[in-house]
């Protein structure tokens, strides 16, 4: 059984809290970051894409217009994918960092 802690005497942790705050806020603001860049890739090519359209140059065949929506798709779903790993990491952190809190508190009484 775990002997109660005394005033004195601090929890050993290996982790720093604000830290882990600071890592949970940045992960946030680069998935952000990434997303738009992303989207900023995605509208260049959906750009190009209707300007060949206009043009006449878009394949003809279904499998050549498989691959021009696919490269079309691909960008923003590549984008939506790292945006919500950033923002699960960040919340992943932020609930791991409340429980520990919990646990402290639970610990202190």
């Amino acid at each position: 059984m775990k002997e109660p802690m005394h005033d004195d005497e601090e929890m050993m942790t290996l982790h720093k809290e604000s830290a882990l705050m600071q890592i949970a806020t940045w992960s946030k603001v680069v998935g952000w970051a990434l997303l738009v860049i992303y989207l900023i890739i995605f509208l260049g090519q959906f750009n190009q894409v209707l300007t060949a359209f206009n043009a006449g140059q878009l394949p003809t065949d279904a499998l050549g217009l498989a691959t021009v929506v696919a490269n079309l798709v691909y960008l923003p779903a590549t984008g939506a994918f790292y945006f919500l790993i950033l923002q699960g990491l960040a919340q992943g952190l932020y609930i791991a960092s409340d429980l520990f809190a919990v646990t402290e508190d639970v610990e202190d009484m």
